[in-house]
């Protein structure tokens, strides 16, 4: 009811509870609007929205791409919209377009170009330019 739309949802399950003003979707996809604009791509195996803190849970794995490229991968995440950041943990996978990081978290902007993984992180990338060997010196 008025404003900039936020998500949009389809599932094969929705569950809603009117006391506590939250919803619980089984086998769902979704897109997340940035300026009015369909920009993220989601998809999860359950997704608990907190229609009063805005708070999205995704769980039983998770995939969220964005139309410029990036994307990440987790066994869970969440939404937070106070300073508009997903935080994602089990077998985090990122792809920038040119590099993949592998991780046991991660804390991501809503684009999907910040990103901070924690836990066991691995960096994988084409060869780069430089000295024979490796590394340029």
């Amino acid at each position: 009811p008025g404003g900039e739309p936020g998500w949009s949802f389809g599932a094969e399950k929705i569950e809603y509870d009117p006391d506590n003003n939250r919803a619980c979707l089984a086998d769902a996809e979704g897109i997340r609007f940035i300026h009015d604009k369909p920009e993220i791509e989601i998809r999860a195996g359950v997704v608990k929205l907190d229609l009063e803190s805005g708070n999205v849970d995704f769980e039983d794995r998770v995939t969220v791409k964005s139309k410029q490229g990036p994307s990440f991968s987790a066994k869970g995440a969440t939404w937070d919209p106070g300073p508009k950041k997903f935080r994602a943990y089990g077998d985090i996978r990122y792809n920038s377009g040119s590099s993949e990081i592998f991780g046991d978290e991660i804390e991501i902007d809503l684009e999907l170009e910040t990103a901070r993984v924690k836990g066991n992180v691995r960096f994988r990338s084409p060869a780069l330019p430089g000295l024979k060997g490796g590394f340029a010196r």
